[in-house]
Formats: C-alpha cells, structure tokens, sequence
C-alpha cells in the first residue's frame, strides 16, 4: 500500500507538472509582446518544483540584462545588478555556453564571486538552477530560478521539465524579438516611403515653378546628355524656334545642324574651354534656325 501511495503521488505531481507546462506554453503562444513572455516564464517555472524565485537575463553580447523576475525585486535591489557580465557569473556563463542547465544545489556553501554572493543575498537564493534560453543554435539569455526557504534536491526528471519551460520560453521570446524587429523595419519602410513621396513632391512642385518660369520669361532649356547626344527640352525650346512641341525631337546632331556655319567655331571652343575647366561656366551667344528658315540669336 506505501507503494501504490508513493506511485500515486508520483503521478499527481507529474500530472500537475504538465497540467503546468500547459498552461504556460499556452500564455507564450498568446501573445507576441517580450515583457508579457517574459513574466509568463518566471511565473510558470516557479509553481513547477519547490524552487519558488525565478529571474530572466536577455543577452546583449557578453551583457545580460534583467527583464522580469518572480516575485518583484524589492526596492533595496540595486540597478548594477539588474545589467551584468558574464564574467562575473561563471555559473550563469556556464550553463550558456555549454546549453545544458547547471544546478547549484547550496549557494550558501559553494564558492561564489562577489556579484553572484550580491545576488545570492539580495535575493534569499540557496538552491538555484541556471536555463539557458536557446532557441535552435541561438542562446538569447537564461531562466535563473532558486530555492528561498533551504536547499532543494531535484530530480533529473524535475530538472527537464524546467529545461522544457526554458525551451518553450526560448522560442516565445525569438518570436517576439523577430516580431518587434519587423515592426521597426515596417515603420522604418513607411518613414522612407513617405521620405520619398515627399522628395517627389517637392520635385514635382520644384519642377513646376521652373517650367512657370521659363514659360513666363519666354526662355527655353536644354538639358544635353553628352553620352549619348540626346537632349531634353522645355515646351518653351520648341516653340522659340518655330516648332509645335509635339513634333520636336532634340538631338546633338540636329542642334549642330540648326547652327549657323559661321558661329560653329566659336560655339565649339566655348565648350571646350568650359570642359577643360578654363572657364567656369559654358556661355555662347549663336544664331539657330528656326523651323521657318529663319536666323533666331539666341543666348546659351
């Protein structure tokens, strides 16, 4: 009959053990908000075993910092101890960098540095259990949970259902940091559609004034890609010279055409002069013709 008590014992606390770990994956599946997971898994781990304080550190590097903890940290907790080295914590840095949980059966009797005793104390810990948080092939920090009463003993068994909790927690927490990343990168992308909508408009309202103008002074432009020898130009071009905007197309060679034999040779060497950079502006007065046959001087 003892057996069957201890078996059924046994049973009601795997149960239970369960019946938790249920209950919390749920509470991480729900939300995609880091604090609330956060919270979810120091809460949950604690009511598993008889470990009943419980802290999660994110990493930052070779930095952990503090993000929730079970129960609140008392006022007295100082703020240098809520960002720390890993260096400083050789238990901690153990556990993740070996991914496996380290257990620390007596804090009370194990040699300690000075910012794991700081801890140790502030926080009452005796037994303690460092999780790393790791999701696939990356560690994004570690579940603390520890005894506050005495030290505990627990069970190969008792320590992977917390390892499982900590696994859970790991992959909620991936989520939400890729969830918030993308939300950065959504309103980052937003910002810059909307930079650019402004730069166009700006462009377009820019673009608008000159052509207003241009058409006001009676003055025409030119834009000459000197790669390929085409041109752009104003309505305002084509119509100083005759033509119906519509019908005229602009090109180096046809501009040349238009020029008058005897202003060839000075034109050209204005150009040059500017393209060797002996002048500081291109400037050349020169007769075209017009679509009439006509001769029209025309400042450049």
């Amino acid at each position: 009959r003892d057996v069957q008590g201890t078996e059924r014992n046994s049973l009601r606390d795997r149960n239970r053990e369960l019946a938790t770990l249920l209950e919390v994956s749920r509470r991480l599946a729900s939300t995609l908000q880091l604090d609330e997971i956060l919270q979810a898994a120091t809460d949950g781990v604690t009511r598993l075993h008889a470990l009943k304080t419980a802290a999660v550190y994110l990493g930052e590097g070779d930095v952990l910092r503090l993000s929730a903890t079970t129960p609140p940290l008392s006022p007295e907790f100082p703020d240098d101890l809520r960002r720390i080295a890993l260096a400083d914590h050789p238990y901690l840095r153990e556990a993740i960098e070996s991914g496996a949980p380290t257990f620390l059966e007596d804090a009370a009797s194990a040699p300690l540095t000075a910012a794991e005793a700081a801890v140790t104390h502030l926080r009452g810990l005796r037994s303690i259990l460092f999780l790393p948080l790791t999701a696939g092939v990356r560690c994004v920090g570690a579940l603390i949970v520890g005894s506050v009463d005495g030290p505990v003993a627990l069970s190969p068994a008792e320590v992977d259902s917390c390892r499982t909790l900590a696994n859970l927690a790991a992959l909620a927490v991936q989520n939400a940091q890729l969830y918030e990343a993308g939300q950065r990168d959504a309103a980052d992308l937003e910002r810059r559609i909307a930079e650019r909508e402004r730069t166009e408009r700006a462009l377009r309202e820019s673009e608008e004034r000159l052509r207003l103008a241009l058409m006001a002074a009676e003055q025409g432009l030119y834009d000459l890609d000197v790669q390929t020898g085409e041109a752009v130009v104003t309505p305002e071009y084509a119509r100083m010279l005759g033509y119906d905007p519509a019908e005229f197309t602009e090109t180096n060679e046809r501009w040349i055409e238009r020029l008058h034999p005897d202003d060839r040779e000075a034109v050209a060497g204005a150009y040059r002069a500017y393209v060797a950079g002996e002048t500081p502006e291109y400037r050349a007065e020169f007769r075209q013709r017009t679509k009439s046959g006509d001769w029209k001087w025309i400042l450049s």
